[in-house]
């Protein structure tokens, strides 16, 4: 008797199984079009010029996808701006209340800065974390994922 083969599905025992890697890829098309025109209207000559490009990805494909990598820079300058205007306007809002200096507003200011700085950097690494420790696992995983294309069953299969 012939001895199965790991690349069968453990479910029905199909041999129609791919990878997360070529459903992901053969269910990803980038499209691309340009157009110009020229027309005549009430005695004047217009051109125009358009160009359209887009990505679609169908659902399997979709389910499928590999993990991604997070981008720290984003998040560094939305946690900076959130936490030094909103905790600079917090306290300022609250020292104009009383009859204060204009130095003090400066300080609070600059405590705000400061301490947007460090959150912000904290997220930053924190994310730079994830990138180095849990996504190549992640990837790795993902690099070994099949899916049976008779069941729809998913699995991994490791070497």
């Amino acid at each position: 008797m012939k001895e199965p083969s790991k690349y069968t599905c453990p479910k029905c025992h199909s041999e129609n199984i791919q990878t997360y890697r070529l459903v992901y890829t053969g269910g990803v098309t980038t499209t691309s079009s340009g157009t110009i025109g020229v027309g005549i209207g009430g005695g004047h000559l217009g051109v125009g010029a358009a160009s359209s490009s887009g990505v679609n990805v169908s659902q399997l494909a979709e389910t499928v996808a590999p993990p991604r990598k997070k981008s720290w820079i984003k998040k560094f300058f939305i946690h900076f701006f959130v936490f030094w205007f909103g905790g600079g306007f917090l306290c300022m809002s609250v020292l104009a209340a009383g009859d204060q200096s204009a130095g003090l507003f400066g300080a609070v200011d600059l405590i705000c800065f400061v301490g947007a700085l460090v959150w912000a950097r904290w997220q930053a690494n924190k994310i730079r974390r994830w990138n180095e420790d849990v996504y190549p696992k992640l990837l790795h995983h993902w690099n070994r994922s099949y899916i049976c294309l008779r069941c729809g069953h998913r699995f991994v299969i490791e070497d």
